[in-house]
């Protein structure tokens, strides 16, 4: 799953739509100083990326075996820092000292106006939980996006080359980042 995240932070778009992700949930826009660092939970899941297959997984005739399934990263929900899940979000946390010496090499270069922090992608059910973390400096054009939360085009998964407008939200990136 490491790997996986790292891959997906490696995309620029990706990145750039769940950082607006992170500053319209967190509301950092309206937070006057960028000092304290950020914290947020992402829960994360691995979905089919055919919809047959998807529906086809649901049905109670299900027949599930160990043939391989194409499938996506989907980000399920975004939480702001301390929401328990009943301790497995806190199994991984991001050392508070390392937090700290990248948030001066970040000051140090001149960056100190973005807002920083970590993010925790959480992934599993039961006691099969995994947490990976990261830290993120936020981009200058990610907050720019937020600040005039245009419209999104979404691509309908039924009518190839289609889109649909829709206003710029938690939601709506949450929506577009595995279609992207």
């Amino acid at each position: 799953m490491k790997k996986l995240c790292q891959i997906l932070m490696a995309n620029l778009l990706l990145r750039r739509y769940i950082e607006v992700l992170i500053i319209l949930k967190l509301r950092l826009l309206q937070k006057p100083d960028n000092e304290e660092p950020f914290r947020a939970q992402i829960v994360i899941g691995f979905e089919p990326t055919s919809i047959v297959e998807f529906y086809n997984l649901f049905k109670p005739s299900a027949i599930i075996d160990a043939n391989p399934l194409e499938g996506m990263l989907q980000i399920h929900q975004i939480y702001p820092e301390h929401v328990d899940f009943g301790g497995f979000s806190k199994a991984s946390p991001f050392p508070e000292n390392e937090l700290e010496k990248r948030r001066v090499i970040s000051c140090s270069s001149g960056l100190e106006a973005r807002p920083f922090g970590v993010i925790q992608f959480i992934h599993g059910s039961g006691k099969k939980i995994t947490v990976n973390c990261m830290d993120m400096l936020i981009q200058e054009t990610s907050m720019d996006l937020a600040r005039q939360g245009n419209e999104l085009k979404i691509p309908i998964d039924f009518e190839a080359g289609t889109t649909v407008k829709k206003p710029l939200s938690e939601w709506t990136c949450i929506e577009l980042v595995p279609l992207l």
